[in-house]
């Protein structure tokens, strides 16, 4: 199965060729060989190559695919299970970082000096948008997800015997609070959309839902059930590559929820509704029909989501509020307010805003807990 033969160069030279017998299959024979100026080194070589195959964890499958290579047909067999969006990001953060520097390196070679330097440079002149400077340890740990993920796969599936990526530090993001609104500036805020029909009805949405972006943005008229006063986030209109697309599941199972209407917000739905029966009304026939939107251009067509924000930034420049306010920050807005101001609980703000796990609302609203303990606290004197 395994020995070393003593072989003479062209020059003269003493060399021990180490053989080995990869496959016991009785009409395939497989050996792999090896060459060595010491006998020793030899022997070690074979004798660990001897204990792989014992032990059944020898890797057979083709040396030559390159760690570029495993990673597309990952992320191929990846979009089975992911959300399209995720994928265009796994995508372009592939394309444009992983591969042009770790591309080419054989899997079975990756080792952890390559993934250290990867991150070391990427530290220094990560950047993409012509800009100096480095990535994020945000933005890094989204790299490093995304090559966890794929390692541990190869690893599964016995391409590799170790993931190199384990003996590398996690990048450490650092935790930033969430940019809320307080309730006069999110009033000025409607107050200065009110020309604006759509724009004030999707912001007041925001902020009485909390809804994600996506997620209202996917709503036809039929999720508005106004005999149960309730809103039913089932799919969501998402930016892709090249377009857009309305899926027909949300970010995850918790995701997809029913989320209460206030009397106010019926009333400036069923004041929108109207508006758009004009528009109906107006292009006829020439009307998109082929989904019932709420949010959606006057012959019913969706608009990009990336639209939303342009116009959003107009309306705050116009009521003179701070620019780095998104559409996200209504939806935290929307969280703050009921966790302080109304003191609602953790578990109910959770399945409102459509998180899996109540840590996640607790990270991301620990400013808004930590208040409501300070509020519990100063009880104890009263």
């Amino acid at each position: 199965m395994a020995h070393i033969n003593k072989i003479k160069t062209k020059t003269g030279k003493i060399r021990y060729k180490a053989v080995v017998e990869i496959s016991s299959l009785k009409d395939v024979r497989k050996r792999k060989t090896k060459r060595f100026i010491r006998k020793k080194d030899a022997e070690n070589w074979l004798s660990e190559i001897v204990n792989t195959i014992n032990k059944g964890t020898y890797i057979t499958e083709d040396k030559n695919i390159t760690l570029g290579d495993f990673l597309d047909k990952w992320l191929e067999k990846k979009k089975l299970t992911i959300q399209t969006t995720t994928h265009d990001r796994y995508k372009n953060k592939i394309n444009a970082h992983l591969k042009p520097i770790l591309g080419e390196i054989l899997l079975q070679e990756l080792k952890p000096i390559h993934l250290d330097d990867y991150f070391t440079l990427k530290r220094k002149k990560g950047r993409k948008d012509g800009k100096k400077g480095g990535l994020s340890e945000n933005t890094l740990k989204k790299h490093y997800v995304i090559l966890n993920s794929c390692l541990k796969k190869a690893k599964a599936l016995e391409l590799i015997r170790k993931n190199p990526l384990a003996k590398i530090k996690t990048p450490s993001p650092e935790k930033k609070e969430a940019d809320v609104m307080t309730i006069k500036e999110s009033e000025l805020l409607l107050k200065n959309a009110e020309s604006d029909p759509l724009m004030y009805t999707f912001l007041f949405t925001l902020l009485r839902t909390g809804m994600r972006r996506g997620e209202i943005l996917g709503l036809e008229w039929h999720d508005l059930d106004f005999k149960k006063n309730i809103i039913k986030v089932e799919k969501s209109l998402l930016a892709i590559e090249g377009g857009i697309i309305l899926e027909d599941s949300v970010k995850n199972e918790s995701s997809k929820r029913k989320i209460p209407m206030t009397p106010k917000l019926i009333k400036v739905l069923k004041n929108y509704k109207k508006k758009q029966n004009e528009y109906k009304d107006f292009y006829g026939d020439e009307y998109y029909n082929d989904e019932n939107y709420v949010f959606c251009k006057p012959n019913g067509k969706p608009y990009h989501p990336n639209s939303y924000n342009k116009k959003l930034n107009k309306i705050l420049k116009k009521a003179g509020l701070n620019i780095k306010y998104g559409n996200h920050t209504l939806r935290h807005t929307f969280a703050t307010i009921l966790l302080i101001k109304k003191g609602v609980s953790i578990k109910i703000v959770q399945k409102l805003l459509g998180h899996s796990v109540s840590a996640t609302t607790i990270d991301t609203y620990a400013h808004a807990d930590i208040s409501n303990c300070q509020n519990a606290i100063a009880k104890l004197d009263t």
